[in-house]
């Protein structure tokens, strides 16, 4: 009987390391029997990704899904994560990544004519602020005015009458170090050239060599865990931590005057509240700097590539690393969940390295991710509704969200959890599915298990089961408009200021376990909605209160624009107070009240 499974929803990973064309058709066909229609093309393990090997190998791929009517995706990188650009960046060093550094010395005063022997720079180094500030506390908060000191170096020395007090100067330097070997001709997010050699190295290749593929057997490419990746091994690579590398552009002092309304050699002065609290300040240039990079990393890399991509007739899908809220953060995350997908055609999430475990739904359980612990409020009760939020505010994205998912469990992982997990993602309104992986290499160790193994798997045929159960119901649920009770404010920002704040994911999980839906809304949805009859109206979306999650400072647009919500006649319910003030510092209280 002929297969009646939907042609799409389930495109999982095959993985390429140059094996004979007749063992890739061995997989291909295992797919196929599975009521399996697309599927996307793994490169990393390919040694010779972009060379001739390599176009013979994925040209063969391209032919043989074409005569079963399947679809091709595509990995667009040669290594983990994206934003190696195939090694292009190490041809033109000019493009790498940019950063701020700081190191700081304390001295005590009052000492005049003083010479000091300032921060040494590397090749290729510059100050961008020499700043000094009055030590009146423990630990690393500063208070008072600082005083800029990049004027009185002179002849490799800084001349400086030190006055009373225990002062501290931070020198702040621009820089092309990294933090990892590994990230070391990595692009730079902050800069276009940068980001476009993503295009030149990878994707104008594709479409030079398989132009007639592309928007009918190929589908597009597929971006895995691109970062800012100016910190590693840790999902907790917020502003404030101590010697972290800051990303940066020549444009940024211009940037944050903008946004803070302070002038750029104020800005010089304040640059050490990016590592350390200044007094009253910390707030609005943390905040601005965090508006300034994620909105750069939006326009520059994800935009563009997404761009390119609807141009040529093929999609761009694919995700960053959310754990542990590393979503909103710099590091391994890109900064803000929504900018960083707002260029793709899917939303996205992945869940591996048992993340979610049946069962563990209150307490934190180890897990073999950065810092060996998982926080089921997220992976159970957040993530998941990342992406689908996003799927369903976003008019680009068509109400289409996507799971990587199955990969890095282990062989113990069987099909019981796998419809486990599956069960749950389309629960939370994901629809698409990137199941992790097949494999032609056996034995293959690498991030079992592999759902064919050269047809060594004996769960294989419940697998097929699986896959189509999946299908039919991803089709059911797709196409359709959801309807959700509540929307949650997404508070990114408010973490970013550097204040107390109550991570979003405390409130999914009373929401969730209330059985009340819900949507997260960003703050660049937030200004641009409108209330009508008590209703928040998204895209297709109606909610019926906005439910803030407490925030110790949120910016003043996104306060304006719930004070505008409420006078309209939307219910907005802030969970354990109010805010304090707005990242500007100015007083919130009596505005949300009369509203």
């Amino acid at each position: 009987m002929e297969d009646k499974v939907p042609g799409k929803y389930i495109l999982p990973f095959f993985w390429q390391h140059g094996e004979e064309h007749k063992v890739l058709l061995q997989e291909i066909d295992a797919m196929l029997n599975c009521g399996i229609r697309e599927f996307c093309v793994e490169s990393r393990v390919h040694e010779q990704f972009g060379e001739e090997k390599w176009w013979e190998d994925f040209g063969f791929i391209l032919q043989e899904a074409k005569k079963r009517d399947m679809r091709v995706w595509l990995l667009d990188d040669r290594r983990f994560p994206t934003g190696h650009a195939n090694g292009y960046i190490e041809m033109h060093p000019e493009l790498r990544a940019v950063s701020l550094r700081v190191s700081y010395l304390d001295y005590a005063g009052p000492q005049t004519e003083m010479a000091l022997i300032p921060e040494p720079l590397e090749e290729g180094e510059s100050y961008v602020a020499v700043v000094a500030y009055r030590r009146k506390e423990r630990g690393n908060r500063l208070s008072g005015e600082g005083i800029q000191l990049l004027k009185n170096l002179d002849q490799g020395l800084l001349w400086w009458d030190i006055p009373e007090g225990i002062w501290r100067i931070y020198y702040v330097v621009r820089t092309h170090a990294v933090c990892n070997s590994r990230r070391e001709n990595y692009i730079d997010m902050m800069s276009p050239a940068s980001c476009k050699a993503m295009l030149h190295a990878v994707y104008e290749p594709h479409y030079e060599h398989f132009g007639e593929y592309f928007g009918n057997t190929f589908a597009g490419f597929f971006s895995d865990e691109p970062s800012f990746g100016n910190d590693m091994y840790t999902y907790y690579s917020m502003l404030g931590k101590e010697d972290m590398l800051i990303p940066w552009s020549d444009d940024m002092l211009k940037l944050l005057a903008e946004k803070t309304g302070e002038t750029e050699e104020r800005i010089r002065l304040l640059l050490p509240t990016l590592w350390h609290e200044i007094e009253a300040e910390t707030p609005i240039v943390r905040e601005s700097y965090m508006e300034a990079v994620t909105e750069k990393y939006r326009r520059n890399f994800c935009c563009m590539l997404g761009d390119w991509c609807r141009a040529h007739h093929v999609m761009y899908i694919g995700h960053i690393i959310e754990d542990m809220n590393a979503h909103q953060r710099l590091g391994n995350g890109a900064g803000h969940f929504f900018r960083a997908l707002d260029g793709q055609d899917m939303a996205g999430i992945d869940v591996v390295l048992h993340q979610i475990t049946p069962g563990q739904l209150s307490l934190e359980h180890t897990a073999p991710l950065m810092g060996k612990r998982a926080d089921p409020d997220f992976f159970h009760y957040t993530l998941a509704k990342l992406a689908s939020s996003h799927a369903h505010i976003q008019p680009l994205k068509k109400n289409r969200a996507m799971c990587e998912i199955f990969g890095a469990f282990g062989w113990a992982e069987g099909i019981p959890m796998m419809k486990y997990l599956a069960d749950h993602m389309l629960v939370c309104g994901i629809n698409y599915f990137v199941p992790h992986a097949f494999s032609p290499k056996y034995p293959d160790y690498d991030c079992p298990p592999h759902f064919y193994a050269c047809g060594t798997n004996s769960q294989y045929p419940l697998f097929g089961d699986l896959m189509r159960y999946m299908a039919r119901t991803a089709h059911v649920l797709s196409e359709g408009v959801h309807c959700a009770d509540v929307a949650v404010y997404y508070n990114a920002e408010a973490e970013w200021s550097g204040g107390k704040n109550m991570s979003q994911q405390a409130v999914c999980r009373v929401l969730t376990r209330s059985q009340i839906d819900f949507d997260l809304i960003p703050q660049d949805t937030l200004v641009h909605s409108v209330c009508s009859e008590g209703k928040l109206l998204v895209n297709e979306e109606a909610y019926g209160a906005l439910i803030v999650p407490y925030s110790q400072y949120l910016p003043e647009r996104a306060i304006d624009a719930m004070v505008r919500l409420v006078k309209e006649g939307l219910p907005v319910i802030f969970v354990d107070g109010l805010p304090e003030s707005t990242s500007e510092q100015r007083p919130v209280g009596e505005k949300l009240r009369k509203a």
